[in-house]
């Protein structure tokens, strides 16, 4: 098994020997041509829930760390290869502040 890393977010891809190979080179080639790191004040997916950006730091290590906030109130920092971005923003607004 071989590992492919993202070099914008971080996200690690195990790409395996033989028929399932394709498959996944391919999966990871997509997701590196489509990843940028989300912005300030833009929805998130972390796992089944939704969050807003409230910082992004890029300095402290080699992949962006997002500081985010949930509907909660609660604050976390998590790396950016562990959240989904959104296609529709406006719907996700509409859902999180609700």
């Amino acid at each position: 098994m071989v590992e492919a890393r993202c070099p914008i977010c971080g996200k690690v891809y195990d790409v395996p020997e033989g028929a399932g190979r394709a498959m996944v080179e391919t999966r990871f080639l997509r997701h590196k041509d489509r990843c940028r790191v989300p912005e300030v004040g833009e929805l998130v997916r972390v796992q089944s829930a939704l969050a807003i950006v409230d910082g992004v730091d890029t300095t402290s290590g080699a992949y962006p760390r997002l500081t985010l906030h949930y509907p909660s109130g609660r604050e976390v920092e998590l790396g950016a290869a562990e959240v989904a971005r959104i296609r529709d923003q406006d719907a996700a607004r509409e859902r999180f502040f609700g």
